[in-house]
């Protein structure tokens, strides 16, 4: 499997990226952890 590179996040990135996943979260946008995990494991056969 491909690793993706990823970046180190400045704090300001991070804060931004947290307060749009609450945003998200508090619209009802979000998934239970529980159900998530679920489907990632299906879809991949873990």
């Amino acid at each position: 499997m491909k690793q993706k590179n990823l970046k180190q996040l400045s704090e300001k990135e991070f804060l931004e990226r947290l307060e749009k996943s609450r945003k998200q979260s508090k619209d009802g946008k979000g998934k239970d952890a529980d159900i998530a995990i679920k489907e990632i494991r299906k879809k991949y056969s873990l």
